[in-house]
């Protein structure tokens, strides 16, 4: 999955990890912060290829692109990861193209954006040099954008629109992106947050979505037609209000009863992308990290947990996706 789907934390504590299968990598500079979570992000690489999702033995895109890019973040290149690179950014059997419609970015046939975008985003934050499969990808992602901006598969899905919108101008796409960025400007709720889509029992704003919104248009800052850098500055402006004001003791989040860390990092993400001070949230995770370096969430028992971590590194650097692709 792409999206990091709040309402998915609450049943994870029915879910098994299967156990690694490969040493750690050391982080590329000794002289990385947080090591230890730079090695367990990487330790979770099945055959040094891909993490698994919540359903133990399988691949999960959406886990290994996120860990990908937090590891870019560590100084990982395409060189030092050269394993998982090539799997999830340069195999066309993995991929998918536009032509055969398999792959990780298909689902029944049919493309899924904001799969194709996270394969862009990381595809740039690599520094790969273009490609057919980047190509086709693109094309697919393009073809699937509407002339008002929507996109037709995301059902108002703020993780589609937010990683169509960072893939795109990844991708210099910048007019696009500008398109569907304040197209997403027009889904925020009435309290200036985001949820995650248009199904009833997610129409609340929550800290992951709105994080991942503010990153979508902080990346686009500055670069589109008046009418549209008026809808974006508004709609940040209402997110950062919504992320400040609904932050419990100014340094964390809570969802469905706990707190929640996969909400914090991409709220921390989000707000930094947009230059506003992280600091006492970046303390709050500092405090969730295990002995082994990753985060630790009320479902994990202690330990640490895969899918917090693997979208919690740069939140702790007190960076965001948006500084991979610049």
């Amino acid at each position: 999955m792409f999206e990091t789907k709040t309402g998915l934390r609450k049943f994870a504590t029915l879910i098994t990890i299967a156990a690694l299968v490969f040493a750690a990598t050391p982080p590329a500079n000794s002289a990385v912060k947080y090591a230890s979570t730079v090695r367990f992000i990487a330790s979770k690489f099945v055959n040094k290829q891909y993490v698994e999702g919540f359903s133990a033995g399988k691949a999960d895109y959406g886990f290994t692109i996120e860990s990908l890019l937090q590891l870019r973040a560590a100084g990982q290149t395409a060189n030092s990861f050269k394993p998982a690179v090539e799997y999830n950014l340069q195999n066309a059997s993995v991929v998918g193209t536009s032509s055969t419609k398999v792959g990780a970015h298909y689902v029944d046939q049919k493309f899924q954006s904001g799969r194709g975008a996270m394969f862009l985003v990381a595809s740039k934050a690599y520094g790969l040099p273009k490609s057919a499969l980047r190509t086709n990808v693109l094309s697919s992602l393009k073809a699937s954008i509407k002339p008002t901006g929507e996109i037709a598969d995301a059902n108002g899905n703020t993780f589609t629109y937010g990683w169509t919108i960072l893939g795109l101008k990844a991708s210099g796409e910048i007019k696009l992106a500008n398109l569907v960025a304040a197209k997403l400007a027009t889904l925020a709720r009435p309290d200036g947050g985001y949820g995650t889509d248009l199904t009833g029992d997610t129409m609340t704003s929550a800290a992951d979505a709105t994080g991942m919104a503010l990153m979508a248009f902080a990346s686009v800052k500055k670069s589109g037609s008046t009418a549209q850098e008026s809808k974006k500055n508004s709609a940040t402006t209402k997110a950062i209000a919504w992320l400040t004001g609904s932050a419990l003791v100014k340094d964390h989040y809570e969802a469905w009863g706990d707190v929640d860390v996969n909400g914090t990092d991409y709220a921390i993400m989000g707000l930094a992308a947009n230059g506003q001070k992280v600091s006492a949230m970046q303390a709050w995770l500092v405090g969730r990290l295990s002995p082994t370096g990753g985060l630790t969430t009320p479902w994990s028992e202690g330990k640490a947990d895969t899918y917090a971590t693997a979208q919690g590194y740069l939140a702790l650097l007190g960076s965001s996706y948006v500084a991979l692709i610049k």
